[in-house]
């Protein structure tokens, strides 16, 4: 599951990717379908087995440029 945030903490999508393949191709909008500004944001993965149990979070940043 990746969650993706603003730099102000606000959740801008929520994505859970249903193939487990390594990657995840994201349009750059949020939940309400509007493309997000440049900025930093940030963002959080949640890794689970196969139970639903979590086994790792990760949060990073990125930015977009447009």
């Amino acid at each position: 599951e990746i969650t993706v945030f603003s730099i102000s903490g606000a959740r801008i999508i929520t994505i859970s990717p249903e193939v487990q393949n390594g990657g995840y191709t994201w349009n750059l909008k949020d939940v309400n379908g509007k493309l997000i500004s440049s900025g930093v944001y940030l963002y959080q993965i949640i890794i689970k087995d196969d139970s639903g149990e979590i086994k790792n979070k990760i949060l990073k940043k990125f930015a977009v440029i447009k």
